[in-house]
């Protein structure tokens, strides 16, 4: 093994090669039949990618691959581009992740969670992260089961905010004033019905992907196991029924104390423009 002291595409190939010539001397003049690059970004840039380097440069038969689970990836990952709805829901999900990543939230946030899961592990809306879907999934996965939590929360932001606009860290309340005003808006579009039954639509097709994923991720790949697997799941989404997804959304629509059929006609304000008070499913307000 060669140690690399640079990562980019031109030091990996020249290292590659080297090492590939080593492998044909040792030999003793049998051919190499095949050489795979996989599909990490610094090996699969068209142009520039180590991929491309090799074949154009020294090895005119190089097969380019992505590994099995990376081209499902990038196929959901479209998939969930191409919609409109789909990429609201993604969008107000990666919002919950950056309002809820403050310190001070993030310290409410956990105390909420333990004191209204008293059994349960802490759970995190995770970063996005375009190449990796699977972190998208789990994201929608904590929200959807956690979404009593993650309301309350951003109650308790909008409703105690502080003499400061911007963090000065030294404010009796903890938050912003910005902070504050942000919140209530994601509360209100957290509570309509139309972001509602999007999460839950994601939630129940993208999870019958998700255990696929972790299957072709595997360290030790069983063929038969993924055969399987990938039947199991094109049935699974096959089976999913329009009642399935209402039926969860009306579990989350309990959670916030209002009836499904009138989420959708709940408007959403702004702290700075109105002073309309919505109740939450605890009696609390957002002012």
């Amino acid at each position: 093994m060669t140690a690399l002291t640079k990562f980019d595409a031109e030091a990996i190939s020249a290292v590659t090669k080297d090492l590939i010539s080593k492998v044909q001397q040792k030999s003793k003049g049998s051919p190499i039949i095949s050489l795979g690059a996989d599909g990490a970004s610094v090996m699969s840039g068209r142009l520039a990618g180590v991929a491309e380097l090799l074949r154009s440069r020294y090895f005119k038969w190089l097969v380019y691959i992505h590994c099995t689970a990376h081209r499902l990836n990038l196929v959901l990952g479209d998939m969930l581009k191409a919609s409109l709805s789909s990429t609201d829901v993604m969008t107000t999900v990666k919002s919950c992740h950056i309002r809820l990543n403050k310190p001070k939230i993030t310290q409410k946030y956990e105390s909420l969670h333990r004191e209204m899961y008293r059994s349960k592990q802490v759970k995190h809306i995770t970063q996005q992260i375009d190449i990796c879907w699977g972190c998208k999934y789990e994201a929608v996965d904590v929200i959807s089961e956690r979404f009593d939590v993650v309301l309350t929360t951003l109650i308790d932001v909008a409703n105690n905010p502080g003499e400061n606009y911007e963090d000065s860290g030294d404010d009796e309340y903890g938050y912003t004033k910005a902070q504050a005003e942000t919140a209530a808006g994601l509360y209100h579009k957290l509570m309509s019905g139309k972001f509602i039954v999007g999460l839950t639509t994601l939630h129940k097709y993208v999870g019958k992907l998700y255990f696929l994923n972790k299957e072709l991720q595997a360290e030790k790949i069983d063929w038969t196991d993924v055969q399987y697997e990938l039947t199991r799941t094109r049935d699974s989404i096959n089976n999913v029924k329009d009642e399935d997804i209402l039926i969860e959304s009306k579990e989350i629509s309990r959670k916030t104390g209002n009836p499904s059929a009138l989420c959708d006609t709940m408007p959403i304000h702004n702290t700075r423009a109105t002073t309309v008070t919505t109740p939450d499913y605890q009696g609390h307000q957002i002012k």
